[in-house]
């Protein structure tokens, strides 16, 4: 493991250059930000570097309030990883752009050993296994089948054309809103 002072973060762990393509900002608390969510979430960020990141705005308190019409909305797409209010499961390409295998990850609603989510009893897990989405799909509806996952989650998934989970640093706001600091106005490049 090598640790790089001028990215402030050990690439075997992240990823190299993953500082460099993450940056664009010249500003310090940015890069305070940038450098304690990597520290702190250090695992994290090594099984998730490749995933779809974005801030999206939830407002449903529960997957099963959405049904097959999911009106959360993405704010801003396409943000670096550790400004993300959450990540997608399609996987980016070694080019950057989108591809079509997923990335497997859960939103649990039972008891677990995993790493909690902000809701006491539930947890994210997440895989760095690719599958394709005919794959995918099939394995969460298994899930709903042996009381894994909520159905509603299924659903808003197939709507969405992938699962989404929120970052560790977001926490469901007021009735499942996002801040106000994460309106459409706000630059996150």
């Amino acid at each position: 493991m090598t640790f790089n002072p001028k990215s402030g973060y050990h690439e075997t762990m992240i990823g190299p250059n993953y500082a460099e393509r993450a940056v664009g900002q010249t500003n310090q608390a940015e890069k305070n930000l940038r450098i304690d969510r990597m520290v702190k979430w250090r695992q994290w960020f090594h099984v998730c570097e490749r995933m779809h990141s974005a801030i999206i705005n939830f407002y449903a308190k529960s997957s099963d309030d959405i049904s097959d019409n999911p009106d959360e909305r993405m704010i801003q797409d396409a943000v670096p990883l550790h400004r993300a209010t959450a990540i997608g499961s399609k996987t980016r390409t070694g080019l950057g752009s989108l591809g079509n295998a997923h990335q497997v990850m859960l939103d649990l609603d039972g008891s677990h050993v995993y790493v909690p989510s902000n809701t006491e009893g539930h947890a994210h897990l997440i895989f760095r296994k690719h599958v394709s989405w005919e794959k995918y799909i099939r394995f969460l509806r298994a899930c709903v089948d042996v009381g894994i996952l909520e159905p509603g989650y299924v659903h808003a998934a197939e709507s969405r054309g992938e699962t989404w989970l929120r970052t560790p640093w977001t926490a469901k706001g007021e009735d499942g809103n996002v801040p106000e600091v994460f309106g459409p106005e706000q630059d996150w490049s």
